[in-house]
């Protein structure tokens, strides 16, 4: 196999949340929110409730072709909805800041 051979089409990375409100504190609705990134592979934890909403995280399959998702809507039952921010967690160091791609050949400042 040769470095031409090797297609990298997918990426998974974990994300991490921010802004999740009380009502999101459930594995569904944080899967449901992640998959604004990508495909959802899973999210931890999925049985208890974390002590707070930093805790809970999704591994997501990214498309390495296309820019990151900053985040995702969120229905909320008494408010409009919310901006739920990802940050993600170990990505590769080649990601440009300004247009959330890896391997972008934009400038960066």
């Amino acid at each position: 196999m040769t470095v031409e051979e090797i297609v990298l089409d997918e990426l998974p990375c974990w994300i991490g949340f921010s802004n999740l409100l009380l009502e999101h504190m459930n594995a569904n609705i944080v899967g449901m929110v992640a998959a604004a990134a990508g495909e959802v592979i899973t999210v931890v934890p999925d049985k208890d409730l974390p002590r707070v909403a930093k805790s809970f995280r999704a591994r997501v399959k990214l498309n390495p072709l296309k820019p990151f998702a900053q985040g995702g809507p969120a229905n909320t039952l008494t408010r409009d909805d919310v901006w739920i921010n990802f940050t993600y967690i170990d990505i590769p160091a080649t990601l440009c800041k300004k247009v959330l791609q890896i391997g972008s050949l934009h400038k960066q400042m």
